[in-house]
């Protein structure tokens, strides 16, 4: 098991109300959980309380059969927004830049490993990383948020409505990845919310009805 949730709960910031609360689920490794529930019901609180941007106010969190409080890098369970942030004058600069961190020490940037990705993806990968953060149109920036993660070797990607800017043949490119790289190794997992009615055959779905 790569994540476990028991009873996770979370209160609304201007009121003494729940969220959502009872959240039990577990995710296998290999496996995709799509998030679902209506606007308002916590999928996004959700996703960042387990990339550990927000903190829970009842419940338990374990991954990979260890205490949510022992130390784990973000870099691990990473959390993709769906509008990503960027620093720096060039897509390159800024990616180089996240390896400055200490969690990040034992890996390296590597050009052509980015580009064939971005490639993989339907772009120009060349042309892509030579641009400025702040040109980029939508889909251009979540596929980079997508590098971003996919570089720093993480083990369980949430994915918050991560594909909605793109058009749809990129679209199916990029699931399509997302099914192939949680495939690769049998220590990776990924949680995605979607607002998609028709989620490929035989998917795992979680539903937030809300508390």
């Amino acid at each position: 098991m790569i994540l476990s949730v028991k009873n996770l709960g979370k209160k609304r910031i201007d009121s003494n109300s729940w969220l959502f609360k009872g959240v039990n689920f577990q995710v296998r490794e290999g496996e995709i959980l799509y998030v679902q529930g209506a606007s308002g019901t916590g999928k996004s609180t959700l996703l960042r309380i387990l990339g550990r941007l927000e903190t829970s106010d009842a419940g338990d969190i374990c991954y990979f059969d260890a205490n949510r409080r022992q130390p784990i890098g973000r870099q691990l369970v990473p959390y993709l927004r769906q509008k990503p942030v960027f620093w720096g004058h060039s897509v390159e600069k800024h990616l180089k830049e996240t390896f400055s961190f200490r969690s990040s020490a034992h890996l390296s940037y590597e050009r052509q490993s980015v580009c064939s990705l971005l490639n993989r993806l339907g772009f120009d990968g060349n042309d892509l990383v030579k641009r400025c953060p702040s040109d980029l149109s939508g889909g251009e920036a979540q596929v980079i948020a997508l590098t971003r993660a996919v570089i720093h070797a993480p083990k369980i990607l949430l994915l918050d409505e991560p594909d909605n800017a793109l058009d749809p043949m990129r679209k199916k490119l990029f699931r399509r990845y997302i099914e192939s790289w949680v495939q690769e190794e049998d220590t990776r997992a990924v949680l995605w919310i979607s607002h998609d009615e028709f989620l490929p055959q035989g998917s795992t779905n979680l539903i937030l009805p809300g508390a």
